[in-house]
């Protein structure tokens, strides 16, 4: 799992047009009105790729919320967004430390507004092998 969040989270690194990052459980801490992002990984239970193989079929989600100051407008989160569809189109296949990870499909959540921030979530739906 650690292979499959480093390749997703290289990827987000180098698209992030600057924008800060907040990993789970780092000590983030937002600054008003500077907007960021927070990436969760969501993996669904590998299933075995026979029965007795050595190696798992891994699929989830990696989840990148946008989170942008509120009332700004939507014009900056949605060129985020976009970057980050981008890089994450279904023609990717992400390689980290011998593991290939295919990007089956990213697409971009409804926007909300909580207190002083919008956020919206881009979700990249992913798969992989690896072994036990």
């Amino acid at each position: 799992m650690k292979r499959i969040e480093a390749a997703l989270n290289t990827q987000l690194i180098a698209n992030a047009n600057s924008v800060a990052i907040a990993y789970q459980n780092d000590g983030y801490e937002p600054v008003d009105g500077t907007p960021y992002m927070r990436p969760t990984l969501l993996p669904a239970t590998p299933d075995p790729w026979e029965i007795g193989a050595a190696t798992n079929y891994h699929t989830g989600v990696y989840q990148v919320d946008l989170i942008y100051p509120s009332g700004k407008g939507n014009k900056a989160v949605n060129a985020q967004a976009d970057l980050i569809m981008a890089a994450f189109n279904q023609a990717t296949t992400l390689t980290y430390n011998s593991v290939d990870i295919g990007i089956k499909s990213s697409g971009r959540g409804a926007g909300r507004n909580d207190d002083n921030w919008y956020y919206v979530p881009v979700n990249i739906e992913y798969k992989c092998y690896l072994p036990n």
